[in-house]
């Protein structure tokens, strides 16, 4: 996806180039987290949500496309289940882990504001995840006709093209690279944190080397893979998650 919205702005680039310069720059980050993170916090995911929030906003006074005939439920089920494939509730696992020690090594000896924190901090990352996805779910099916025939991975790249026009089109395409690089470098962090081990480096390497290998399948056979593992595992840690949250009422209420 990060290639494919890279694409327009350099076509000459070979991909087994863009994909090395890719890693080697999320390793790079990843080992110099202590610099990277404020970037991150602070410039890149304020100018990754602003980017989406104007897509949503533009598209949201596009004319309606006509309807492609796909009966309401049927598509329901078809999005919720290729929702799986974002992978969003497993890497919200691994993030959580990394964001509760760095709010837990913040506020030592403050429970009390540890879970103010960490709630607040969720409630804010969970109604901006549904209002981004929810948003863009609605912008694309105006433009449902122009998209219908658009390989997966250019799909978000070529919604904003569509809705903001060929200049600010290609910076929300920019911006589509870094949500792919910082997902990537958070990912990486969060892993070799959480990991015990290996070295932070070592681990991070390894995962570097993993991804550009696997980036060599396509981004269609990847996802086949990835469909394949989340049909069978997301509703076992969606089932997980809810057991553990009512094992903590339950544990909290005695």
């Amino acid at each position: 996806m990060a290639r494919a919205a890279f694409e327009p702005v350099f076509p000459f680039l070979h991909p087994w180039a863009f994909n090395t310069t890719f890693c080697l720059f999320a390793l790079f980050c990843a080992v110099r987290r202590k610099a990277v993170l404020p970037a991150l916090g602070y410039v890149l995911s304020p100018f990754l949500l602003g980017c989406l929030f104007l897509i949503i906003v533009q598209g949201f006074f596009a004319p309606h496309s006509p309807s492609l005939g796909m009966p309401p439920l049927p598509s329901f089920k078809l999005g919720f289940v290729t929702g799986y494939d974002t992978m969003d509730l497993i890497a919200s696992l691994f993030f959580s882990a990394g964001i509760w020690s760095m709010v837990s090594d913040r506020y030592q000896g403050h429970p009390r504001n540890i879970f103010r924190a960490t709630l607040t901090g969720g409630m804010v990352g969970m109604i901006l995840l549904a209002v981004i996805y929810l948003g863009l779910a609605f912008v694309a099916s105006k433009y449902a006709n122009e998209l219908q025939a658009v390989p997966h991975e250019r799909i978000m790249s070529r919604l904003a093209l569509l809705t903001l026009g060929p200049s600010w089109g290609l910076v929300a395409s920019l911006a589509v690279v870094l949500a792919c690089l910082t997902t990537v470098i958070s990912l990486m962090m969060t892993i070799s944190t959480t990991i015990k081990g290996p070295s932070y480096v070592l681990l991070n390497v390894a995962i570097a080397a993993i991804t550009l290998a696997m980036l060599g399948l396509g981004f269609d056979t990847i996802m086949h893979l990835i469909h394949t593992m989340v049909s069978f595992c997301y509703p076992i840690i969606i089932l997980l998650v809810i057991v553990n949250l009512a094992r903590k009422k339950i544990l909290l209420a005695n």
